[in-house]
């Protein structure tokens, strides 16, 4: 499989695989009982040739069979109608979103933000790993139901305001090795709490983490030259003057943490 970077962060068609509380042998979405037992169920990817295709994995707790069958695919060729496949699923929580799989380009992102983010209904970790980003130009701004993602290997920079307001946005996975996070990148994503910039990184944005006021672990995978790191730091607190403490010309690789709310980082290795 590919190394992936994880920061500790619709086209003309989008294919999405769902994976939500669809039962096998239940009668219900959630949960079903019998005469015996309570059935629950959880789901998984699994990968076939190359394909992702999504399992419904359910267990019975109390005779501990477990029984699966695959996930068929949707396709999607708009936001409204994708507003209409969540609609109709249920049990959702901000502790088990739904995962879509989907294909899209960044252009339809760009010129659709809005719709995205008024047809995200329902909680979503969305797994973008099998699209193709012509260009760095995408938003997912003021997404709140927007839990996780993970980005293409095309994507090389993450552009202005790219998540800004995503509050509930916990997990950013990138595949590729992005070079810049431009100004006001994840501006207030409050439920970021840890974040890797990796060593392609050469470039952040003034704001870029501004307002990330539960951010407690950032790790520096590599260096990053003093003039592309802005006084106006990307980060709350004190995090730049303590990555160019020791190497005031580029900075210094390591983790670095506090305890939010306090302004005070410091290196741990």
């Amino acid at each position: 499989m590919k190394n992936t970077k994880t920061i500790k962060l619709l086209g003309i068609v989008a294919v999405i695989a769902i994976t939500g509380f669809a039962m096998m042998g239940c009668d219900n979405p959630a949960t079903s009982v019998d005469d015996t037992h309570t059935h629950t169920h959880t789901w998984e990817w699994v990968e076939t040739n190359a394909v992702y295709i999504g399992l419904e994995e359910g267990t019975c707790t109390g005779c501990g069979q477990t029984t699966t069958r695959p996930i068929a695919q949707k396709a999607i060729t708009s936001t409204s109608e994708l507003g209409t496949v969540l609609a109709g699923l249920t049990d959702n929580t901000i502790a088990t979103p739904y995962t879509l799989r989907v294909n899209l380009s960044s252009e339809t992102i760009s010129h659709h933000a809005a719709a995205l983010n008024n047809n995200l209904t329902k909680y979503v970790f969305l797994d973008m790993s099998g699209s193709t980003f012509t260009q760095n130009i995408f938003s997912f701004a003021s997404c709140t139901n927007l839990t996780g993602i993970i980005l293409p290997a095309s994507v090389t920079i993450i552009p202005q305001t790219a998540f800004s307001g995503c509050s509930n946005l916990a997990s950013v996975t990138v595949l590729g090795n992005i070079t810049e996070i431009v100004l006001y990148a994840f501006y207030n994503c409050s439920s970021l709490v840890s974040f890797t910039i990796p060593a392609s990184v050469t470039k952040l944005g003034v704001s870029s983490f501004e307002g990330c006021t539960n951010l407690a672990n950032v790790t520096f995978e590599g260096t990053i030259p003093i003039d592309n790191f802005p006084l106006q730091s990307p980060f709350p607190g004190d995090l730049r003057a303590k990555f160019y403490a020791t190497d005031a010309a580029n900075g210094t690789p390591g983790t670095y943490t506090r305890t939010p709310p306090g302004t005070v980082w410091t290196k741990q290795n």
